[in-house]
C-alpha cells in the first residue's frame, strides 16, 4: 500500500491532464501490482476489507506515515553527509 501512496504521489507531481495521470497511474500500478505478486481484483478485495474495518485501516495507515516519515528523514541525513 506505501508503494501506491508513493506512485499516486509521483503521478502528481508530474502535473498532468486527469485523463493523462489515469493512464500513467494504470500502466504504472499494474507493474507495481506485478513487482508484489499480488492482482489488482486482490488488491481490490484486500482494500474493500479495510475500508469496512476503520480502524485497521487507520492503524495501517500510521504505519505507513512513519515508514515514509524515517524514509524521508534518512535521506535527509544521507544528503546532509555528501555536503
Amino acid at each position: 500500500m506505501q508503494d501506491t501512496y508513493l506512485l499516486e504521489a509521483k503521478i502528481q507531481e508530474l502535473r498532468l491532464r486527469s485523463d493523462s495521470a489515469k493512464v500513467v497511474y494504470n500502466r504504472m500500478i499494474g507493474q507495481l501490482y506485478e513487482k508484489h505478486g499480488v492482482t489488482d481484483s486482490l488488491y481490490e478485495k484486500s482494500y474493500g476489507y479495510y475500508i469496512n474495518e476503520p480502524e485497521d485501516l487507520y492503524k495501517i495507515y500510521e504505519i505507513i506515515a512513519d515508514s515514509l516519515s524515517l524514509k524521508e528523514r534518512l535521506l535527509e541525513i544521507e544528503e546532509a553527509e555528501k555536503k
